[in-house]
């Protein structure tokens, strides 16, 4: 093989010795939280509490979440699947070797797919080795490799042939979904036969796709050398090409609920993954409740595991009213006496912690009168923190943490 293929090996090794170099303690953190979570998986109680999940009887469930995951990849991808380097683009873009430079990505990408869904595979089989194993991890090769190279060709395709490989992967996932394994291999050997057919006539979209290297390529260099001025101004220009827009055309905007819409819009525009994260702990318990039962059945886990979401949203809102605030220190006009600001402030943290004691509390099977303490206690710790930002400025982190903890004991005692 030409030598000249190894240099964007080379060069992905120089920057992961600057990551290891910067970010060692990190990497070192999760390599410790990872042994720690395998060895507790792979010790003999663990390994058996595994093992008594019914995988089987949610096999419909796992290969709708897979076909879910793909279509995020494949109708909005981020970032285009198969990199290389921007000046390799550059300079090969009219050379024959640009060819095996995508040959080998191809060829990791099918390899790094293979590991992924082999270990699936491995899972769906409850654990256990078997011919079954490699059935299934050909049959998920199979997808997620069509998907890849779907998806690849789409982002450079034109809106004809976007067209022609959007049903293909209807068609792909169609068929994943509802045939069993053995009966779902043709098919899906038809598909990749078809997905490679659509990639021997390839045309790439050069100037989106150099655009898209050119900024990866300068996110990785900055992350890489921990040059956090750099970050920040990669992040900035990230954020200025994302299109963020809210309206409310419902509710006319006026001097009242001024304060209402701006927490709504802020609310809005968090992350959605922030909102999956904290209702993460939840959703994975009531599944372990409903599988095991036992000592995931004890309701003081499950108030906590609430009161994570709970915590979160409060966060925001205190944040929210402290920017607020902030800005009218720093010479925002805001013609209202203190005590208007705090009253006009209330409506939207009223009915979201509204809304969430009676969640909690219906979840608890708490009384009535537990769930109207639990409502008061978190707005009027909210508003306790609104009136002493209003007085003294913003608020200590002991003061932070005794309202969180008014709030979680609030939760706590809907038991």
């Amino acid at each position: 093989m030409d030598k000249i293929y190894y240099l964007p090996f080379v060069n992905k090794v120089r920057l992961r010795r600057h990551l290891l170099k910067n970010y060692w303690k990190m990497y070192l953190t999760l390599l410790a939280v990872a042994g720690i979570v395998c060895f507790s998986l792979a010790s003999g109680p663990g390994l058996a509490l595994v093992r008594k999940f019914p995988f089987a009887a949610y096999l419909q469930v796992l290969k709708a979440a897979v076909i879910v995951v793909s279509c995020k990849v494949f109708w909005l991808p981020k970032r285009p699947g198969y990199l290389i380097n921007h000046a390799t683009l550059f300079y090969f873009y009219h050379h024959r070797r640009l060819q095996g430079f995508f040959n080998i990505l191809y060829i990791k990408k099918a390899i790094s797919l293979l590991l992924a869904a082999s270990f699936l595979a491995f899972i769906l089989n409850n654990l256990s080795l078997g011919p079954e194993i490699a059935v299934g991890a050909i049959v998920l090769w199979l997808y997620f490799f069509s998907v890849s190279l779907l998806s690849w060709r789409k982002y450079n395709a034109e809106k004809s042939a976007g067209r022609l490989i959007t049903a293909v992967f209807i068609a792909n996932a169609l068929l994943f979904y509802w045939l069993q394994a053995w009966y779902i291999l043709p098919g899906l050997m038809v598909t990749m036969a078809a997905v490679i057919g659509l990639n021997i006539r390839f045309t790439l979209n050069y100037a989106k796709y150099m655009d898209s290297l050119s900024f990866i390529d300068e996110a990785v260099a900055a992350g890489s050398k921990a040059d956090y001025s750099r970050m920040a101004k990669v992040q900035n220009l990230a954020c200025s090409s994302v299109k963020r827009s809210v309206y409310l055309p419902l509710i006319p905007l006026n001097r009242g609920n001024v304060f209402s819409q701006k927490t709504i819009i802020h609310l809005l525009r968090e992350p959605k993954a922030v909102w999956v994260i904290v209702f993460l702990p939840y959703g994975a318990l009531l599944v372990l409740r409903a599988i095991y039962g036992g000592f995931f059945g004890n309701p003081y886990f499950l108030a906590l595991s609430l009161n994570l979401p709970i915590a979160a949203v409060n966060q925001f809102l205190v944040k929210d009213f402290t920017g607020l605030i902030a800005s009218r220190d720093r010479g925002m006009a805001l013609p209202y006496p203190p005590k208007d600001i705090i009253l006009l402030s209330l409506p939207v943290p009223a009915m979201v912690f509204a809304l969430a004691s009676i969640f909690a509390g219906a979840s608890l099977l708490a009384p009535f009168w537990k769930i109207g303490l639990h409502f008061l206690a978190a707005l009027g710790s909210f508003a306790g923190i609104c009136a002493y930002t209003l007085e003294r400025g913003y608020p200590g982190r002991l003061l932070l943490f005794l309202q969180n903890l008014v709030i979680t004991l609030a939760t706590v005692g809907l038991v």
